[in-house]
């Protein structure tokens, strides 16, 4: 008799799977040294059920990175609709995105830290099509940011540049990810024995310190 066909719940629940041991495993031996052999013993079945899944070591990686920048890209468009005020949306996004960094640490050190393949090192091969839709999801981070910041200077009658909204961008998005980072790789637990107490007044330093940067700018219609 023949075994019944899979359902789609089935074989989403089992690729989910697949992915979350995955981030586990990279964590503790490093990309590098990631197999899926290694991957399939720490399932209990063999690597070739796992290519049933995903093509190869390049695809699962790239679909893992998918999974984790649509997680984070759909907590912080919630963050977002659920305030009313630019500055509101802006600190809800900052903690969502803080929050995400600190408990899901093994996904953002993947997506932000770790030294791993980015889609330039996948141009001009097969993989480029999944690299390219990798590539897409993870810019939709700084496009929700670019988007608040922007309405931020609005209603605050200012007048922001495109390359301000990106250096803006770019230098929270340090101080932000410093934090993060120096707390999941235990630098920040040698200065105090629990530096997270620190991330409401992290997260409130950063919106203060962002309304100061807005309100330096230009006036709307005011000449350089």
């Amino acid at each position: 008799m023949p075994k019944p066909q899979r359902t789609f719940e089935e074989i989403e629940k089992t690729k989910t799977e697949i992915l979350e041991q995955t981030v586990i495993l990279i964590a503790e031996v490093g990309y590098n040294n990631f197999t899926m052999r290694k991957l399939a013993a720490r399932l209990g079945i063999t690597a070739t059920t796992i290519y049933n899944y995903y093509k190869n070591k390049d695809d699962l990686f790239l679909n893992l990175l998918i999974r984790g920048f649509q997680e984070l890209y759909a907590r912080l468009e919630y963050a977002y609709r659920r305030q009313t005020t630019p500055a509101e949306k802006l600190r809800a996004m900052i903690a969502a995105y803080t929050d995400f960094g600190l408990n899901d640490a093994n996904f953002y050190n993947l997506m932000y830290a770790w030294h791993v393949p980015k889609y330039n090192d996948y141009v001009g091969t097969s993989m480029e099509p999944v690299a390219r839709q990798q590539l897409e999801g993870a810019l939709k981070i700084p496009e929700i940011f670019s988007i608040t910041i922007k309405a931020y200077a609005e209603a605050s009658n200012k007048l922001i540049t495109d390359d301000e909204t990106v250096f803006l961008m770019i230098h929270y998005w340090s101080h932000i990810h410093g934090f993060i980072a120096g707390c999941n790789n235990m630098t920040l637990y040698y200065l105090h024995k629990d530096p997270i107490a620190y991330k409401e007044q992290h997260i409130d330093s950063i919106t203060e310190k962002f309304r100061e940067d807005v309100l330096r700018l230009k006036r709307k219609g005011e000449k350089k």
